[in-house]
């Protein structure tokens, strides 16, 4: 139920070489994510990246935006671009957050033609970056990864209102703002009051469902990144798929959580 000019964009959470966690079956697999120590995890259950693009075409026709969000390059910048290459053929429009680290991977993304090429600073030593970043492409967009109320660099944290009024000074009109632990769990609504400036086309990114919608839209909310799925409050229901689709896999762990990553 998006609002008149808010903005939704579909998290689509990619593990483009599952082969090596002993996940079943070939191609490219979508799952919900979960923030643990540090990292991005798979959580629950796991769809073929074409049921859960299919699944998509469904409700949406196939116009809706997708953020492909490459696990294994956001955490460590061990993003497949060949496994990325395939998934951006088609289904698109397509943000793509891959873990670009360097000038060098900024370059490698924009290679495959994203709508929107997203900048996390998880890995970033500071927003040095971006200045870069913005004089190579116009498409390029931070992301600003938030634990504790801060934004997470790759070794220090730092103020989220400070951050964003040095990238808009830097001549970026819009981010995304991922609150880290709570993806694929619910919203902070304090913290979505607290980290947004009118001058600041900001998307909130981490837990958001349909519901949310309304209320990030009178925030002031330029738009949001929907989880693929948030886990009920009360048990499924016999058959009753998270990701929505009749092709799932049970992740291996009795947390629900994924190994390898």
């Amino acid at each position: 139920m998006d609002q008149e000019g808010f903005e939704s964009v579909r998290l689509m959470p990619l593990l483009s070489n599952p082969a090596r966690s002993g996940v079943p079956g070939g191609g490219e697999k979508v799952s919900a994510i979960a923030w643990n120590e540090g990292r991005f995890t798979p959580m629950g259950e796991m769809a073929e990246r074409q049921e859960f693009l299919a699944t998509l075409a469904e409700r949406d026709g196939g116009r809706g935006k997708k953020l492909i969000f490459d696990i294994a390059g956001v955490n460590s910048g061990d993003a497949d671009f060949a496994g990325l290459k395939r998934a951006l053929r088609r289904g698109g429009p397509y943000w793509l957050e891959a873990g670009a680290s360097d000038v060098e991977d900024v370059f490698d993304v924009l290679t495959l033609d994203p709508d929107t090429a997203l900048i996390g600073t998880m890995r970033l030593p500071g927003t040095d970056l971006y200045a870069e970043a913005i004089e190579v492409s116009e498409i390029c967009v931070p992301v600003l990864y938030i634990e504790d109320g801060k934004v997470r660099f790759r070794r220090r944290s730092m103020d989220v209102l400070s951050v964003s009024s040095e990238l808009r000074d830097m001549g970026y009109e819009r981010c995304v703002l991922f609150d880290s632990a709570s993806a694929g769990r619910s919203i902070d609504r304090n913290l979505w009051r607290s980290v947004r400036k009118a001058d600041w086309e900001a998307f909130a990114a981490g837990g958001i469902a349909e519901t949310d919608l309304p209320f990030l839209s009178r925030e002031g909310y330029a738009g949001a990144v929907l989880d693929p799925s948030i886990p009920s409050r009360r048990p499924h229901e016999e058959g009753v798929r998270p990701l929505e689709t009749e092709f799932s896999f049970k992740s291996p762990a009795p947390d629900g959580s994924w190994s390898g990553f």
